[in-house]
């Protein structure tokens, strides 16, 4: 994932994960939530949380396999009338050594196969992976129930003509 400047961090570390994995649940606090609606351009995030279970797998990955949920105020993109929005997206990242990771990358991947991340130091940031994920999920062109943009909704007699390419020549020349 790239770097988001997630509003929120939960670090762990993946050496602490016994080998029946590590479970983490976590919500993000009102201060919180408040940057990530700041951050996402939203009208506020009333939710914010995550499930994570971090797997030791025998080739020094970390398997991390989650869900992060959210509810969330957007506008609409028509209307622009404020509307909820439910967020529930599945988390699913391989925790890969740097040797290990450029090897996988330069293998071409199934797309239903879990994204694939760099281990570094160790530490795993569910705060920033589940901020990721979150982001990914959040529909940028948000629309309420119902919505619906007109192109054809001009009260003019020759709105069909405005989308002939010389139309507006046509218009100058009749006046």
């Amino acid at each position: 994932m790239t770097d988001l400047a997630a509003p929120f961090s939960r670090i762990f570390q993946a050496a602490d994960a016994p080998s029946h994995g590590l479970s983490v649940d976590d919500a993000a606090t009102k201060y919180e939530r408040q940057k990530t609606a700041e951050l996402l351009d939203v009208l506020s995030v009333d939710r914010l949380e995550f499930r994570a279970v971090i797997t030791p797998a025998d080739d020094g990955a970390y398997d991390v396999i989650g869900s992060v949920r959210a509810r969330l105020v957007q506008t609409c993109v028509i209307t622009l009338e404020p509307i909820a929005v439910d967020i529930d997206n599945a988390i699913n990242v391989r925790y890969l050594p740097d040797g290990k990771l450029k090897a996988e990358e330069d293998e071409v991947l199934n797309p239903e196969e879990r994204d694939l991340e760099p281990l570094g130091d160790g530490a795993l940031d569910l705060g920033q992976l589940a901020y990721e994920y979150l982001v990914i999920a959040l529909d940028p062109y948000p629309k309420g129930a119902g919505s619906e943009f007109d192109w054809k909704g001009s009260d003019r007699a020759d709105a069909e003509d405005e989308d002939k390419p010389f139309s507006a020549l046509r218009q100058l020349k009749e006046r």
